[in-house]
């Protein structure tokens, strides 16, 4: 079953060079439909970053997610630190810190999980958020 699990996320994962190091896109879809992808750039000082396309951020906060509040922002930053990223309020990109090659596997895993949960603030938006309220208050009215 390893073999065969190993295979499944090979196979799915596409990674192309581009200028200044490789675009990967992996088999998870966001919330806008669009493959998970992310980008492994070489600074200038033989260091490796990865960093999103700049969209994650400002596409949440189009479909309403309101990151100045501070509950989602200590959200926000809580994800962050654990999968040891940064947001670039200039470019609007998800960056890690810059790390040797060695660390890029292992980054990569949790930068991609970080690109997962972070659409998940997209359930605490106010519509969705009151629907479930709703729902639940009047489940727990009708007992």
């Amino acid at each position: 079953m390893k073999e065969a699990l190993c295979k499944a996320f090979r196979d799915d994962l596409s990674v192309r060079a581009i200028e200044g190091g490789l675009a990967v896109s992996t088999p998870f879809d966001s919330a806008s439909g669009e493959p998970i992808g992310f980008y492994i750039m070489r600074d200038a000082a033989g260091q490796f970053h990865i960093e999103d396309d700049g969209s994650t951020i400002p596409m949440l906060e189009a479909r309403g997610v309101d990151f100045s509040t501070e509950p989602r922002r200590q959200g926000l930053s809580a994800l962050l630190a654990e999968c040891g990223a940064v947001f670039d309020s200039v470019r609007r990109d998800l960056r890690t810190l810059p790390m040797p090659e060695g660390d890029i596997p292992g980054a990569a895993m949790r930068f991609v999980t970080l690109l997962l949960r972070v659409q998940d603030f997209l359930l605490l938006v106010p519509d969705n958020a009151f629907g479930v309220f709703h729902a639940d208050a009047t489940r727990v009215a009708g007992e």
